[in-house]
């Protein structure tokens, strides 16, 4: 008998059944996008994402307008999508519950649902994977040696600390596929720095590494948050404690109180380094916190913070040193309580060296905290505002100007509109630098077609300031890595005196692309730039 080889009947829905399938299909494709249109999406709920919603696309006349239109129309809307939060956190939750997966490409998840940090290379560094090259070591270590110099000339003890990544200190609980195979680039710059008898350069991993001798012993007390990617209070007072001994192995009496004085107690709902919000996970995930409290009249008390500087003031009457002066980032807060209970005032500014503040706060001692993770997000930095003497140096003894710009009515033609834009013509090359104002950042892009990659260049910026302030200055670099190349943003920062004034700004051989962007930190008319000019340094 021949099988059939005609199609089994359809199921046939029963009428009011297939309409409300098709309302409630046509309801859920129209009214997410409906209520976005009216406002009802939450576009600022990407800031948990670290980025800002995507503005609105700009549509005129000229065909790149149009192609660019709908992929920017597509960002646009979908940061306002009204359900997007709610579908984000349905999304990340299979991926957390069923697949064992992070819902972010920002961290991965490893043993026993840790988290540890993707980005700027994290997990590769760890594992020895992107190293240093030698120049990037011995310019690294270099540049904090004249920091050093310049600081013990004014009498005040200089330490530049680094904070280990968490995957640094934790290798354990990372995901099976990690294998390490040779250097940190931490490490790297220790063992340089111990060849080079450099002893105000402190790696606190061992510190830290030593802390977790009590891992365990209560529930989440690490010394690095299990969902987070900063240090814990133990982890920090670990590493403050290594900072002290190091500087009273020096001569500067920072004593920290007994260890034994020190408790650390859990905080019920405590603030912690919880990455819940930015996975969509609220309510799926959480840890303990616990906090150190030192027994009475040993802690130090915080005072005013100065909303200009990110600074935070803390005093401790009393104590043995006097002033200590710190720059640091995100890691920073945790180790205030302890480190400031050694200096009677200290001061804790979140951003990187500023040579002003040292002017400003006369301090007996200065501190970086440098995160490790910062090693490959940006070049080792070179060239801070104490050298510019060097740089003006190398300037005049670079080769002929390959660039010189001088637009004399810049800051009349330059409206403060988002997109406005100003083109400067150099002789021989119209339209060789063109700078875009974006509005409330105050940024602008420099385009420099002519200067060559793979050179170094010294610029030289002749501006008037209104006031005091400073000059950012970001460009893209490719490191020289063949196993894991690494692209990201340089960033310096030159503090601005106001009036007339020079600024010269070093751009790395390892420069790729042509756009510089300077930034002032606030509207661009504070800054008048009356001349611009590039010189090559001889090839390396």
């Amino acid at each position: 008998m021949q099988p059939s080889l005609r199609p089994p009947a359809a199921w046939r829905h029963h009428p009011f059944a297939a309409r409300v399938l098709v309302v409630l299909f046509c309801t859920g494709l129209v009214l997410p996008g409906g209520l976005a249109l009216i406002g009802a999406g939450d576009p600022d709920a990407v800031a948990f994402e670290f980025r800002r919603p995507a503005p609105a696309p700009q549509w005129n006349r000229s065909v790149a307008s149009w192609r660019a239109f709908p992929r920017g129309f597509e960002s646009y809307f979908g940061d306002r999508y009204a359900l997007r939060s709610e579908l984000l956190s349905l999304r990340a939750r299979l991926h957390w519950n069923l697949l064992g997966s992070s819902p972010s490409p920002l961290v991965v998840r490893g043993k026993d649902d840790w988290i540890f940090l993707t980005a700027s290379h994290a997990l590769p560094n760890a594992a020895g994977k992107v190293p240093m090259t030698f120049a990037e070591v011995d310019n690294f270590l270099a540049a904090a040696k004249r920091r050093r110099d310049l600081l013990a000339q004014r009498g005040i003890h200089y330490l530049f600390a680094f904070v280990p990544e968490k995957s640094s200190v934790y290798p354990e609980f990372l995901p099976w596929n990690h294998v390490r195979k040779g250097q940190r680039r931490v490490d790297q710059i220790m063992e340089r720095a111990a060849e080079l008898g450099l002893d105000f350069v402190l790696d606190t991993t061992d510190a830290v590494v030593a802390a977790k001798d009590v891992d365990g012993v209560r529930e989440d007390d690490y010394t690095f948050f299990p969902l987070g990617t900063h240090w814990t209070s133990r982890g920090a007072a670990a590493a403050g404690r290594a900072i002290a001994d190091r500087w009273a192995a020096a001569g500067l009496p920072a004593r920290l109180p007994d260890p034994s004085e020190l408790r650390f107690v859990h905080v019920p709902n405590g603030i912690s380094d919880l990455w819940d919000t930015r996975l969509y996970l609220v309510g799926a995930v959480g840890q303990e916190t616990y906090e150190g409290i030192w027994s009475r009249g040993r802690a130090a008390e915080p005072g005013e913070s100065i909303e200009a500087a990110r600074a935070a003031m803390w005093r401790r009457p009393g104590a043995p040193a006097k002033k200590l002066l710190v720059f640091h980032d995100s890691n920073g807060p945790a180790v205030q309580p302890t480190l400031a209970t050694a200096f009677q005032e200290s001061r804790w500014e979140w951003r990187r060296y500023e040579q002003q503040s040292v002017e400003e706060f006369e301090p007996e001692a200065v501190l970086e905290l440098f995160s490790e993770r910062h090693l490959l997000m940006s070049l080792p930095y070179q060239d801070d505002p104490a050298a510019q003497p060097d740089l003006a140096r190398l300037f005049a003894q670079a080769e002929p100007p390959a660039l010189t710009v001088e637009p004399s009515d810049w800051s009349e033609r330059l409206e403060p509109e988002n997109g406005a834009r100003l083109l400067l013509d150099a002789p021989g090359y119209p339209g060789l630098a063109v700078l875009v104002f974006e509005g409330r950042e105050g940024y602008f892009r420099l385009q420099l077609p002519e200067l060559e990659t793979g050179r170094d260049w010294i610029l030289r910026l002749d501006c008037a300031a209104r006031s005091d302030g400073a000059v950012g200055v970001t460009y893209t670099w490719r490191s020289a890595g063949d196993v894991y190349p690494i692209e990201s943003n340089h960033a310096q920062r030159f503090s601005l005196a106001s009036g007339n004034q020079s600024v010269y700004i070093h751009l790395s051989h390892q420069r790729v692309g042509t756009e510089v962007g300077l930034s002032t930190g606030g509207t661009p008319r504070a800054l008048r730039i009356d001349r611009l000019e590039a010189r090559a340094l001889p090839h390396r």
